[in-house]
């Protein structure tokens, strides 16, 4: 079920759309992003090999356009933010808690989001909880009202 995502992104990512299109931005939520890494040197490895005579119109490899120009959601996963953090583009993830589905995280978001975000720098998890979604949407950040 996840791993459909991952496939329509390699296709998105090998298709051009990226290069010719590149102001685009595209969100793959319900996705979860364990898969990101493999699918991102999958890619960059078939566009390197699959150029004929090395010719290309591309700039840039594949993950590079993942980096500038594609998200991607998490909301159960633990294994992907704790131990694989340094393999995925902290820009450009961004946690959902997928309500209101049976798989959702309910009554216990909290809990979760700080299991899934345990050891990760205070900076990657700004980027992951707050940055990257109010970037990617234009938001600003709420003015803080002292409290008294």
């Amino acid at each position: 079920m996840f791993l459909k995502n991952g496939l329509q992104m390699a296709d998105l990512l090998m298709s051009g759309i990226i290069p010719r299109f590149p102001d685009l931005q595209f969100v793959s939520v319900e996705s979860g992003i364990g898969w990101i890494p493999f699918v991102l040197e999958a890619v960059d490895h078939n566009y390197r090999e699959g150029r004929v005579g090395g010719l290309s119109e591309w700039d840039r490899m594949p993950s590079e356009y993942f980096a500038t120009n594609i998200y991607a959601c998490y909301w159960f996963e633990t294994a992907a933010t704790t131990q694989m953090l340094d393999l995925l583009p902290v820009d450009r993830i961004l946690f959902e808690t997928d309500f209101p589905h049976p798989t959702c995280l309910y009554g216990n978001v909290h809990e979760r989001m700080e299991t899934s975000l345990a050891g990760v720098p205070a900076d990657a998890r700004r980027k992951i909880l707050w940055d990257n979604g109010a970037a990617l949407y234009g938001i600003a950040a709420p003015e803080v009202v002292p409290v008294g």
